[in-house]
Order: structure tokens, then C-alpha cells, then sequence
């Protein structure tokens, strides 16, 4: 009694609301198979590339804009499991994403105080934030392509000091304290089970 002060606090927040749609292109099936023929674009073979003898490049395009699988990069076949399939048979504008946007905030704290004697006094807190976030429609493509989709940003903070009263006007304040600030954001639109 009279030497020991404490209290604690919790802070909550919620805001969900559905987000515009958002149309925008993946690639097709056939595209997926290495088939562009329905593209007047040529594709062209990068591995035959050949000097023309005056200092330029000339290639080789891919026969009906059709690439054969087994040419086809380690990486982009990993990458096209990551893309949604098309909502639409349209070349482009082809994925209609719908998302939401959100707010989830959880914020708490204790702070003690604890006189010692009428000289020392020891006063310590600890607060913890934590805030997930989501804007605007679920962007379709995997990371490092998609610089969007949800976050969760942490907060955690403590703090211990000590106070000596040397004299009626003169006191000595020791102070310790940890904070840090961390932030994930992108790399979770592929998390299986979603963003926490």
C-alpha cells in the first residue's frame, strides 16, 4: 500500500469495407503453354541470336509464335503457379480481382511504479502494437511483381528507470529502454491461409 502503482490498458480498432474490383491481365492458358500465336508480336528465340556482320544482332523468331515447353525457364514455370487463371477469354484485362480494404489494430500496456523508500523510486512499462493492414483489391501477382496487398507492422516497446532523490532540487534519473519497429508486407499475399 502506498508503494506500489500499476495499471494496464488495451486499445482495439476494426474497419472493414469491400474494395472496387479491380480488371487486370494474367496469362492466358494457352500463353501458360507457350502458345503467343494470337499475338502479331513476333516472339523470337533468344538463343539464336547471331551477329548480322554490320555490328547489330539478327534472331530467330519462334515458329507460329509457339514455344516449345522444354524451353521454358526454371524460374518463369515457377512463377506462373503463383498467377490466379483468367476470369475472362480476353488476350488482356483477363482477371477481375475483387479485395477489400481493412484495418486490424490491437495495442496494449502495463506500467508500474514502485517506491522503494521517500529517495529511490523504480518505474517500469511495456506496450505491444500490432496492426494488420489490407488496401484496395487483391492484386493477382506474386512478389517481387506486386509491391501491394496486405501488411502487419509490430511495435514493441519497455522501459525501466530508476530515480534517486539526492536532494530537495536535485535528482539523479537513470533510464533503460528497447523499442523496435517491424513491418512484413508484400510477401504475405502468399501465405497459405492468408495474412494474420
Amino acid at each position: 500500500k502506498n508503494k506500489l502503482f500499476f495499471f494496464g490498458w488495451y486499445d482495439g480498432f476494426r474497419v472493414n469495407q469491400a474494395a472496387p474490383p479491380d480488371l487486370t491481365t494474367v496469362p492466358t492458358v494457352a500463353m501458360r503453354q507457350g502458345d503467343f500465336s494470337a499475338f502479331a508480336a513476333p516472339i523470337y528465340d533468344p538463343a539464336t541470336n547471331a551477329s548480322d556482320g554490320h555490328g547489330g544482332i539478327t534472331r530467330t523468331q519462334f515458329g507460329g509464335n509457339m514455344i516449345a515447353p522444354g524451353r521454358f525457364d526454371t524460374v518463369a514455370k515457377n512463377m506462373l503457379a503463383y498467377f490466379p487463371q483468367p476470369t475472362n477469354s480476353n488476350l488482356t484485362n483477363n482477371y477481375l480481382a475483387a479485395g477489400a480494404n481493412g484495418d486490424t489494430i490491437n495495442e496494449e500496456g502495463i506500467k508500474v511504479d514502485y517506491e522503494l523508500n521517500s529517495r529511490n523510486k523504480l518505474t517500469g512499462d511495456f506496450s505491444y502494437s500490432k496492426n494488420s493492414t489490407v488496401v484496395g483489391a487483391a492484386n493477382p501477382y506474386p512478389p517481387p511483381l506486386d509491391e501491394s496487398g496486405p501488411s502487419v507492422t509490430t511495435t514493441p516497446e519497455a522501459r525501466l528507470s530508476y530515480d534517486l532523490i539526492l536532494a530537495p532540487n536535485l535528482v539523479n534519473h537513470v533510464q533503460i529502454g528497447f523499442n523496435r519497429f517491424v513491418q512484413v508486407g508484400e510477401l504475405l499475399d502468399n501465405i497459405p491461409g492468408g495474412w494474420p
